[in-house]
C-alpha cells in the first residue's frame, strides 16, 4: 500500500468566494501587492479587503511577481509556489483550480464531444459532494499519475480557436512557437502537435508531481519573460494586455508531458455559476433600529423603488431604519438607482443580501410554478429567519405597495410568541363567505381542509409580515415550510397559501390599515353587501387611516393609474429615478388597453378573477387563451 502523499492545491482568489474545508487545499490571494492600492481606488470594499487577509494566503512574500498580476493573473501565484515551496511545507505534489473552477476527482468516461465542463447554480453540500474531493480520493488518482489536468475537446484546433477568441492576437501564439523552437527544441514537436490538435488543456489547472512542477515552472516563465519583452502593449486593451497565452503554454507542456511518456490524466472540471458566500448580518443601528426586509429582481426594481420612496418620506428623525434587499439577480444599474433614494438619510441603511448562497441546497425553481404577475423572489421570506439570526424581530414587506405611516409603528406591534404577525385577508374572505369555485374547486374548502385553517375566514395576508425570528428558528419553521411546499405543490395562491397551511394557529392579527387590499373596490364594489360586518367595519376604518396601501392583484396602478388608490402610488413614483421608465412600461403593457378595458367590461369582476393567466399550472379543468397579447386562464365545458 503506497503512503499517503503531501498534497497542495492552491485555489486562487480574487474576492470573497466559498472555501474548500481541507488541509489539501490552500486559498490564496493572486495579487496580494497590489491589494492596498485596489481599496484606495475604492476597487474593493473594506469588507472584501478584510475577507481576503483573513482567509487567503499572499503571492507577497519572498521571491514573487504579485505586482504583475494584472498582466500575469494566477501565474504570479504560481511563481510565488515556484520560488516558495518551502513555506507549502515542499509537498510530492502540487496543484492549481480557481475559486469558482474546481476539478471533480469521480468516475468519468470520455465524452463523444462538447465540453467537459459541468455548470452548477452555487456552492452546495451537494457540489462539494459531486467534486468528491476527499483527500483519500485524490490520492487514488495520485497512485497511478504524475499530472492530472482540466480537458476540453472542442471542434476547432488550439490555433484556431486562439485566432477567434476576444482579446488574442494569433501573432502571440506565432511567437511562442517560435521561441519554443529556438529555446526548448525538445518541446516544439509536442508544441506543433498541441496547437494543430483539437484537445486543449486550459485554465493552468493541473496537480503535478515536483520534479514536474519545477521543469514546468522553468519553461513557462522562461517563455512568458521572453514573451513580456517582445510585445508592444501600446495599442492593447486592458483586457488584451492578460497573459491569456500562459494557458496555451501550460497546455504545450501538458501535451509535452503526455508525449514523453509521463503517467497523465485528464479531469472534468466545474464551473460555479454564482459564488457569494453566506454574511453574518447583524444590526445595522446599536439603537431604534427598525429592520425592514424586501425581496426583489430586476424587473420588479422599479416599484421597489416606489415603495423604498414612501418609506424614506415617512420615516422619522428619532429612528434608525435598517433595509435589507434580498436577490438572486439584480443589476448594479437598479442597486444604484435604489441607493439614490436614500441619499441624505444617515437614519437610513439599506444592503443587497444575494440570497443564492443562503438557498444553495433549494431547488426553488422546481418546488414552485411561477406566475405571470408574481417572481419567485417572494418565496425567499421562507428563509428569513436563517438569514437574520442577529436579528429578535423583522419587517417583511412587498414590492408593490406604499407606507403612508412611520413603518416603526408597525415594528412595534407586540406580537408576543406567536411566528407571525399580519393582516387578516379580507379580500379572500369574500369567496369563502359566498363558497365561490376558484382554480376549479370551492376556495372555502380548499383553505379548511386542503391549507388546514380551522377557521377560513382567518386566512391571512402575506405581503406585509411580522416575522418573529427566535420563534422561526426555536421551531424550525423554515424546515416546515419547505416541507409544505413538497406537500401542496401547486397551491394556489403560491408562498401565501404556504404560509398560512404552516403558521395558521402561530398568527397575531394586526389592523387591516397596515395592509389595505386595494382590489376589493373594484373586483366587488358591492363590498358593503358582501363582507362579514366586522370585516366590512375594519376595511372602512382602514380605508380613513391608510397606512400601507397594497396593490395585490394582477391590475397594478403602473397599468391602470385611473383606478381609484393609484394616485398614492404614483405621488411617490414621482419621486424616484425610475418614474421615466415607469411611464415608458405604463405605455407599452397598455398598448391594447381600450379594447381589454372593453373585454373586462363583457365579464363579471368574478369571471375576470378565474381567467387571468397561471404560467405552467393548466390543468386537465383549466385551459389558457391569448386575446390582444393577455393571457386568460378558463374553465373547460
Amino acid at each position: 500500500m503506497k503512503k499517503q502523499s503531501n498534497v497542495k492545491i492552491l485555489v486562487t482568489y480574487h474576492q470573497p468566494a466559498p472555501l474548500l474545508e481541507s488541509d489539501m487545499f490552500v486559498p490564496i490571494n493572486g495579487g496580494r501587492a497590489n491589494l492596498k492600492t485596489k481599496l484606495a481606488n475604492n476597487n474593493i470594499s473594506e469588507e472584501d479587503y478584510t475577507w481576503l487577509l483573513d482567509n487567503t494566503v499572499g503571492d507577497d512574500t519572498g521571491e514573487n511577481i504579485s505586482k504583475e498580476n494584472d498582466r500575469y493573473n494566477e501565474m504570479t501565484i504560481l511563481y510565488w509556489a515556484w520560488k516558495n515551496y518551502e513555506k507549502l511545507g515542499n509537498p510530492d505534489y502540487i496543484g492549481l483550480m480557481h475559486y469558482r473552477r474546481h476539478f471533480i476527482f469521480k468516475d468519468w468516461s470520455m465524452p463523444k464531444a462538447g465540453r467537459w465542463t459541468f455548470d452548477y447554480p452555487f456552492f452546495s453540500e451537494k457540489y462539494v459532494k459531486d467534486l468528491q474531493c476527499e483527500p483519500e480520493i485524490v490520492q487514488k488518482y495520485l497512485n497511478e499519475y504524475d499530472c492530472l489536468y482540466a480537458y476540453y475537446p472542442l471542434k476547432l484546433t488550439v490555433y484556431k480557436h486562439y485566432k477567434i477568441s476576444p482579446a488574442h492576437r494569433i501573432e502571440e501564439l506565432d511567437f511562442i512557437v517560435e521561441t519554443i523552437k529556438k529555446s526548448f527544441p525538445d518541446i516544439y514537436p509536442s508544441a506543433q502537435k498541441y496547437i494543430n490538435g483539437y484537445n486543449q488543456y486550459f485554465c493552468n489547472m493541473f496537480i503535478m508531481k515536483k520534479a514536474l512542477f519545477n521543469k514546468y515552472c522553468k519553461f513557462v516563465f522562461a517563455m512568458l519573460s521572453e514573451f513580456d519583452k517582445w510585445r508592444d502593449t501600446s495599442d492593447y486593451s486592458i483586457e488584451e494586455k492578460r497573459f491569456f497565452i500562459s494557458e496555451r503554454i501550460t497546455g504545450i507542456f501538458i501535451q509535452y508531458l503526455i508525449d514523453s511518456g509521463e503517467k497523465c490524466c485528464p479531469l472534468n472540471i466545474s464551473f460555479l455559476e454564482n459564488t457569494e458566500i453566506k454574511k453574518e448580518i447583524k444590526p445595522a443601528y446599536p439603537k431604534n433600529n427598525i429592520p425592514v426586509i424586501f425581496s426583489v429582481d430586476n424587473m420588479y426594481a422599479p416599484y421597489l423603488g416606489v415603495t423604498l420612496s414612501s418609506l424614506v418620506k415617512n420615516s422619522k428623525p428619532t429612528n434608525n431604519y435598517d433595509i435589507s434587499i434580498l436577490y438572486r439577480e439584480l443589476s448594479e444599474n437598479n442597486k444604484e438607482k435604489l441607493k439614490s433614494l436614500l441619499e441624505g438619510y444617515s437614519n437610513i441603511s439599506l444592503r443587497f443580501v444575494d440570497i443564492t448562497a443562503y438557498l444553495a441546497d433549494i431547488d426553488m425553481n422546481s418546488l414552485f410554478l411561477d406566475v405571470e404577475h408574481i417572481s419567485i423572489a417572494t418565496y425567499y421570506r421562507f428563509s428569513i429567519a436563517k438569514i437574520f439570526s442577529n436579528y429578535k424581530k423583522v419587517l417583511y414587506l412587498d414590492s408593490d405597495l406604499i407606507i403612508n405611516s412611520d413603518i416603526a409603528e408597525l415594528y412595534l406591534y407586540d406580537i408576543q410568541d406567536n411566528w407571525l404577525g399580519a393582516a387578516v385577508d379580507i379580500r379572500e374572505s369574500i369567496p369563502v363567505k359566498l363558497d365561490n369555485h376558484r382554480f376549479g374547486c370551492s376556495w372555502k374548502d380548499y383553505v379548511a381542509n386542503t391549507l388546514g385553517l380551522k377557521n377560513p375566514y382567518k386566512y391571512f395576508q402575506a405581503g406585509v409580515l411580522i416575522f418573529n425570528i427566535e420563534q422561526f428558528i426555536k421551531n424550525n419553521v423554515e424546515e416546515k415550510l419547505f416541507e409544505m411546499a413538497k406537500k401542496l405543490k401547486t397551491p394556489y395562491l403560491q408562498d401565501q397559501d404556504i404560509l398560512n397551511a404552516v403558521c395558521y394557529k402561530h398568527i397575531s392579527f394586526i389592523s387591516v390599515a397596515w395592509n389595505i387590499e386595494w382590489q376589493i373596490l373594484f373586483e366587488y364594489p358591492n363590498y358593503r353587501q358582501i363582507l362579514l360586518a366586522d370585516y366590512y367595519k375594519q376595511y372602512i376604518e382602514a380605508l380613513k387611516n391608510k397606512k400601507i396601501i397594497h396593490y395585490a392583484s394582477p391590475i397594478k396602478p403602473w397599468n391602470e393609474p385611473e383606478r381609484q388608490l393609484a394616485d398614492y402610488w404614483w405621488k411617490y413614483a414621482r419621486l424616484t429615478p425610475y418614474y421615466e421608465e415607469l411611464i415608458k412600461r405604463m405605455s407599452n403593457q397598455n398598448k391594447y388597453n381600450p379594447i381589454v378595458n372593453n373585454v373586462r367590461k363583457v365579464f363579471h369582476a368574478n369571471f375576470i378573477e378565474k381567467i387571468f393567466s397561471v404560467k405552467n399550472s393548466v390543468s386537465k379543468r383549466h385551459k389558457v387563451i391569448t386575446i390582444f397579447g393577455i393571457r386568460f386562464k378558463i374553465k373547460r365545458n
